[in-house]
């Protein structure tokens, strides 16, 4: 079974989408969660009931005759459970981090504020103007350094458990797809790599990939939102730094662009 294993907010869903262009896979969407489940396949949700390795497996068993893939993230089991996932020799691990974790912990609280977790092509205009008109205020300074050690520890856990148990896996990165400064030849050829890991040699339809990749479909932190939240300078100075990521320092926004999106945003 093909396993893409994630931190929130790292772009799981947009590469969900990406493998699921090859018609050969179809992967459910966090299956152990009950309220992904109402929204990707109600007739599940009934039948998650996972406490152990015992109601983990037989779980899975019922998974695999509809899907050959699944899309989970870290906090979604124990330890435990998710160790059972990541080093059953019969899965295919895709081990999806970010590397900017101060833009990921932002984006999961905005997520919270919202419930919005995810648009596509049909939705992103839709969710761009009800984030215009959302107050999305201060940030707690904590819960943004919380979500970004918590991500760390994970990253870190799972990463030597997957060494530790010499576990071929594909380590990708979010920026290796969706960072504009990656050019288009090098993101092909991370997905070429990809399928092939995965054992399917076919071309990939890049058509719809590109759509996928597209930023003005499913950028959904772009820089308008973040200066929509009243202490980002705050959070920046204080968390921002080589090793956490970074919000405007060295993104090429200028002082004077982000003086005038302030303009539009406060008349």
């Amino acid at each position: 079974m093909i396993v893409i294993f994630a931190h929130p907010r790292s772009g799981s869903n947009s590469l969900q989408e990406i493998l699921e262009t090859n018609p050969k896979i179809k992967i459910i969407r966090e299956p152990f969660n009950p309220k992904s489940l109402r929204d990707w396949d109600p007739s599940l949700e009934s039948k998650m009931n996972v406490k152990d390795l015992t109601t983990l497996t037989s779980y899975l068993r019922l998974l695999s005759k509809k899907y050959n893939g699944i899309k989970t993230l870290s906090s979604q089991l124990p330890t435990d459970l998710n160790k059972n996932l990541l080093i059953n020799p019969n899965n295919k691990i895709i081990f999806l981090t970010r590397k900017n974790l101060l833009k990921a912990a932002i984006s999961k609280i905005i997520g919270e504020k919202t419930d919005i977790w995810h648009v596509d092509k049909n939705t992103i205009n839709l969710y761009r103007e009800y984030l215009r008109n959302f107050d999305i205020g201060n940030l707690d300074l904590k819960k943004v350094e919380e979500n970004i050690t918590q991500f760390k520890k994970d990253i870190t856990i799972y990463k030597r458990m997957l060494n530790e148990n010499k576990i071929n896996f594909f380590n990708i990165y979010h920026e290796d797809l969706f960072d504009k400064s990656v050019n288009e030849r090098n993101k092909i050829k991370v997905i070429k790599d990809l399928f092939r890991f995965l054992g399917y040699d076919e071309k990939p339809n890049f058509e719809k990939i590109k759509e996928i990749l597209d930023p003005k479909i499913k950028n959904m932190t772009y820089p308008e939102i973040y200066l929509k939240i009243k202490n980002i300078k705050e959070i920046e100075n204080r968390l921002g730094n080589k090793e956490n990521g970074l919000i405007f320092k060295k993104s090429g926004v200028s002082d004077n662009f982000k003086d005038n999106l302030k303009k539009i945003f406060s008349g």
